[in-house]
């Protein structure tokens, strides 16, 4: 049996929420002895919610969930200890017996979290390094710090949206998820704005982004934004994706941003479009389109051309145009010059003038240049002899 004396709220996971919530949300006619309400008003007046906090849970959506967040602002602490007096209170332990199981589950998993960081100190170099409670359990296994597919991050007021992102995306989209407040190790020597940043820079593929007016009030989360923005720049990769949850002045560095919109959910699927923002694809299935032959693969692939194809192309040509190939052999560019010369030699006419030997210069001004120049210009006739002439 877990004292849920020492259990805080934070330890909490959202299925445990759900169920207070749909049991708390209804309102209840009937009233307890002392006339306080059986639903969520008389929860939120038994935990000490007064004041202009009724007003923000009157308004919401999920008036309990709104209990919750402003409990985790509390400074003092508020265990599951005082969640079941205050179902038993108000006489709801139907509630009470529906949640807890969850809530048991719930105490062991952050108990246990708890004894692995209170195990004998290990080496400093590897104790800096472990900056969450998974790092301290992959450690005891010999196995490198975990990685994370993205960082939550998101103000405090927004923990109900970001809960909804955790069950849609960790625990029915197989992605993994690091969070402030579950995953992250109280490490008073360390300042966590840093152990934020060796985070998301390090250990997380993504950094979610969740805009809303509390988000840009806060000045450690559009820190931190512009920091995970620099970083996917330093790497050139995408590194942020932002999520518009509430309608607020979207800062100047995010407004070329393609971005999800939670209140457009109902124009397509939200959800599957945010696992595909955050999903990578390993290199392993990445299959390079240029499938280029090996230098080996050339001679067998590449048809052989005879010495008929290209006349004037003898046995030394051959071996100048391909050294170190096989003779009749050629790499495919060379193919394609051989089969351009052969073209080439199929538009010349047959009655070409055949240039003199060296040896016969003196008898250069019996030929008739005129007739040579008027022949065709891809015979190339007349700049071979003006070159004679001026070497002469």
């Amino acid at each position: 049996m877990v004292n849920f004396g020492c259990i805080p709220l934070i330890a909490m996971s959202p299925a445990a929420k759900n169920i207070f919530s749909t049991l708390l949300n209804p309102p209840k006619v009937l009233q307890t002895c002392d006339k306080s309400f059986r639903d969520w008003r008389g929860f939120a007046d038994v935990l000490g919610i007064t004041g202009d906090a009724n007003g923000i849970i009157t308004s919401s959506l999920d008036p309990t969930a709104a209990i919750f967040d402003i409990l985790k602002t509390r400074k003092e602490r508020v265990t599951f200890e005082h969640l079941v007096k205050a179902l038993e209170k108000i006489d709801r332990w139907d509630v009470l017996d529906d949640a807890s199981d969850i809530l048991e589950k719930d105490g062991k998993v952050y108990l246990e979290r708890l004894e692995k960081v209170n195990a004998p100190e290990v080496d400093a170099m590897i104790d800096s390094k472990m900056l969450t409670y998974d790092d301290v359990v992959r450690l005891e296994s010999g196995q490198p710090m975990q990685t994370y597919d993205a960082f939550l991050l998101f103000a405090e007021e927004d923990s109900s949206f970001a809960d909804e992102i955790i069950e849609n995306l960790e625990r029915r989209g197989n992605l993994r998820l690091c969070t402030r407040d579950r995953d992250l190790i109280s490490r008073g020597e360390r300042f966590e704005p840093e152990v934020l940043m060796e985070l998301i820079s390090e250990r997380c593929t993504r950094l979610i982004v969740v805009l809303s007016p509390n988000f840009i009030k806060s000045p450690v989360n559009t820190f931190l934004m512009d920091f995970g923005q620099t970083t996917g720049l330093h790497e050139r990769r995408r590194k942020i994706v932002p999520v518009l949850y509430q309608d607020c002045k979207i800062p100047i560095q995010m407004r070329h941003t393609v971005m999800l919109h939670y209140n457009r959910m109902g124009m397509y699927n939200f959800w599957e479009r945010f696992r595909n923002c955050i999903r990578t694809v390993s290199p392993a299935v990445v299959c390079d389109s240029r499938n280029y032959p090996s230098r080996e693969e050339v001679p067998s692939r590449v048809p052989s051309i005879v010495p008929e194809m290209c006349p004037e192309a003898d046995g030394e040509v051959l071996d100048e145009i391909t050294p170190g190939g096989a003779p009749g052999q050629v790499t495919p560019r060379k193919k394609s010059f051989f089969r351009f010369a052969k073209r080439k030699n199929e538009k010349r006419d047959d009655s070409v003038v055949q240039l003199p030997s060296l040896s016969g210069l003196d008898d250069l001004g019996e030929i008739n240049t005129q007739e040579m120049v008027r022949k065709p210009r891809g015979t190339g006739v007349a700049k071979k002899i003006k070159a004679l002439v001026l070497r002469s």
